[in-house]
């Protein structure tokens, strides 16, 4: 799946988008959680990237790039330009009722970006594949507590999981 969100910094962050299953058992104690009945409706709408929640993996991201050695002083600086850039920046996946889907992703100062896709639904997960990528490229997602976890594929995204609110 190609990159569906652009987070710029010292250098620009690919992330994907996605969700994660997660299984129904729980292997630590051998017993089953409770998957909770899902449906269509339950996903169709739109979603909003969660700035709250995305702060500090994206903040620890943007430190992560700094070279070997940074000065508190420059640690300070990253973090300042992380909270400024995620506070105007815009995602919104749209998950239609025909399968279809879209990202778009508003970057101050970037032209605006918009990927399509198509997604299934099956035992809670929802599974998204963007318009002329592999299909073993799937982002998949599953709802937590009214919010919409995103895992995307291996090797897309310098923040692992994305969380959306409605």
């Amino acid at each position: 799946m190609k990159h569906l969100i652009v987070y710029p910094a010292a250098v620009s962050l690919v992330l994907g988008l996605a969700a994660c299953g997660g299984g129904d058992a729980d292997s630590e104690a051998g017993s089953t959680k409770a998957v909770a009945k899902v449906s269509v409706s339950d996903f169709v709408g739109v979603w909003h990237f969660d700035k709250e929640a995305m702060r500090e993996p994206a903040v620890n991201s943007m430190l992560a790039e700094l070279p070997a050695g940074a000065t508190d002083a420059q640690k300070e600086q990253m973090r300042t330009m992380a909270d400024s850039m995620l506070s105007s920046m815009v995602m919104d996946l749209t998950i239609n009722e025909d399968k279809t889907y879209s990202v778009l992703m508003r970057v101050p100062g970037r032209s605006d970006e918009i990927s399509k896709g198509s997604w299934t639904l099956a035992d809670g997960v929802i599974s998204m594949v963007e318009d002329g990528e592999d299909a073993s490229k799937v982002a998949m997602g599953h709802l937590d507590n009214g919010k919409l976890l995103v895992d995307p594929p291996a090797g897309e995204s310098e923040l692992g999981q994305i969380v959306m609110t409605r």
